[in-house]
């Protein structure tokens, strides 16, 4: 027997040490295989091994988790069970071609999104990848689903805010604009290129500055510095457009910033309204509001105002003004007769006269009727008052040619001065009136100083 054990040692030997590497490398596979199983239990998605005909081999517990259904309910089944309806063919189509090709579809590498649906029947979206390989001879797939719907929802709801912002930009009824920090337009609606006159295509090779109109540039640049360094958060403004064929248009101009997370500002958002008629017809209100319609010339209220201005001016700068009460003569024979048409010619003609002849700084105003005041600014001498006092009358007299008839009239003029008579509207304006009346019992066609010892003193002025 112990010759036997001797002659078999070596055989017995190898056997044994056969044995044990075959233990340990059935440890090394067990050890590899629950690595491997630990892996495809807490993978974060779901796998699925489907047979040649779609049965369900095994799953993971994240497919368990992810459809509802429990390990043994799935085991077996097809896997169309875990597809929506909507879904079933085209995944009967894929498979086709998987088992014609042999071609496989890893995560981010080729991804599909399918329409799978859990066992409470909610449909949800996931993406999936498929790969092929062969067991036991046989073809078998892997496949590798995420749950997606969080993110679809996500995607869908931000596809749906750019498109309600897109609807509410592009076809907003006011100007839209996406402005860069530099002034540059990023994008701009339709709304805004009516206003300007510029297609987009235009407007995004140009900034705002080139088309603001210069005298609002100042106003904007600074409210937008306000803006950046965070004293504000939007500002307001009605500014001025030139348009691309070179009128001006008024805009309410509207900008808030859009910063980053960081509080960085990104771009600016402007919306443009077009207030161009609105503004015009203010201006015209206002322009009524302060001046005769008959003559263009002001009114009482703008005569008021601007006498205020001027003698705030005179009294600031030390100088002198005179103060003209004028009416025509006998103007009441003139619209007898010829008509009132022909008279309405005439004031407009006498409005014309006056306005050649003054100086810009002098104001000119019709009370009504016949009447008129003019104020003569910056008085250095008495002849600065005759002057054109006398240019006037004589303006008045040379005949006009009123329907076809000529006509002939005469004025009247009553002056005071400020400050010798006077240091307000009320003041000056009626002791301009007690001269014009002097005037006319003079006989007419004359002017005459409200205090006549001040003309004399007034001519020493021009020799100081």
């Amino acid at each position: 027997m112990l010759i036997i054990y001797w002659q078999v040692r070596p055989l017995l030997r190898r056997v044994i040490l056969s044995e044990k590497q075959a233990q340990a490398d059935r440890n090394k596979l067990a050890e590899s295989e629950s690595r491997v199983r630990a892996i495809v239990d807490n993978i974060a998605d779901g796998i699925l091994i489907i047979d040649e005909q779609g049965k369900i081999i095994s799953c993971n517990p994240k497919i368990v988790q992810m459809f509802g259904y429990k390990e043994k309910e799935l085991i077996g089944q097809s896997v169309k069970i875990l597809m929506a309806p909507s879904y079933r063919q085209i995944h009967e189509d894929d498979m086709r071609h998987y088992k014609e090709t042999g071609g496989s579809r890893l995560i981010g590498q080729g991804t599909i999104e399918i329409d799978g649906i859990r066992k409470n029947q909610e449909i949800f979206t996931a993406e999936l990848a498929v790969a092929q390989f062969v067991h036991n001879n046989k073809k078998m797939y892997v496949s590798i689903l995420r749950d997606i719907s969080e993110r679809k929802t996500i995607e869908n709801a931000l596809q749906e805010s750019e498109q309600r912002f897109h609807s509410a930009f592009d076809d907003a009824a006011i100007g839209m604009a996406l402005v860069s920090l530099d002034g540059y337009w990023l994008k701009t609606n339709q709304a805004l290129t009516k206003i300007t006159g510029y297609v987009e295509q235009e407007l995004l090779t140009m900034n705002f500055q080139s088309i603001t109109y210069s005298e609002d540039l100042d106003k904007d640049l600074m409210h937008i510095k306000q803006l950046l360094a965070g004293k504000s958060n939007t500002y307001q403004i009605e500014k001025r457009y030139l348009h691309k064929d070179g009128h001006l248009i008024w805009v309410l101009l509207s900008v808030s910033v859009v910063r980053d997370k960081d509080n960085n500002p990104l771009y600016f958002v402007a919306q443009i309204q077009d207030i161009d008629r609105q503004k015009k017809a203010e201006e015209q209100l206002t322009y009524q509001a302060f001046h005769d319609p008959l003559t263009g010339l002001a009114n009482r209220a703008q005569l008021e105002a601007s006498m205020s201005m001027a003698v705030a001016n005179a009294k600031r700068h030390h100088q002198m003004m005179a103060v003209l009460f004028l009416d025509l003569d006998k103007f009441k024979e003139i619209n007898d007769q010829h008509g009132h048409e022909a008279g309405d010619l005439l004031l407009k003609h006498i409005a014309k006269c006056l306005q050649t002849t003054l100086r810009s700084t002098d104001i000119i105003a019709r009370l009504g009727g016949d009447e008129f005041v003019i104020i003569l600014t910056e008085i250095n001498s008495l002849e600065d008052i005759i002057a054109p006092v006398e240019k006037i009358i004589y303006l008045i007299t040379i005949p006009n040619i009123l329907k076809e008839a000529a006509v002939t009239i005469t004025t009247s003029i009553g002056i005071s001065l400020y400050p010798q008579d006077g240091e307000t509207y009320q003041e000056l304006t009626k002791k301009a009136d007690q001269a014009l009346y002097e005037a006319k019992n003079q006989g007419r066609n004359k002017y005459v100083f409200y205090n006549s010892k001040i003309v004399n003193s007034l001519k020493g002025i021009e020799h100081d």
